[in-house]
């Protein structure tokens, strides 16, 4: 699949779509976006929440869920989510490309707190 860079406006395929593609979909919280209110991750519960172990399996599978629905060409094995001094959080998603059987490694910021 081609698609557009989001910074550049130059052609992006292959992994690097990919990557922008998950990035965009962790990034976007459900109901945010007008006439496709599912799309994007339900973190909506999470936010300004106390974090816990049992906080963090709810949000891996709110974005596994909105990876599964939005993302087809992603096979999720792996996500890792670390929480640093200053209460950012950071989503790893690590993967393959189901067309390619690629690697694919996302990381990007969730915001938890409003």
């Amino acid at each position: 699949m081609t698609g557009m860079n989001a910074h550049t406006g130059k052609a992006l395929s292959g992994n690097s779509h990919l990557q922008q593609s998950v990035q965009h979909i962790i990034r976007t919280l459900v109901n945010s976006v007008v006439m496709h209110r599912n799309y994007g991750v339900n973190l909506m519960p999470h936010i300004d929440q106390p974090f816990s172990p049992r906080r963090r399996m709810l949000i891996f599978s709110a974005v596994s869920q909105a990876l599964i629905n939005w993302e087809p060409r992603l096979k999720i094995t792996q996500l890792q989510m670390d929480i640093n001094s200053e209460g950012q959080s950071n989503l790893r998603v690590i993967g393959k490309h189901s067309q390619t059987q690629q690697p694919v490694d996302v990381t990007t910021q969730l915001v938890l707190n409003a």
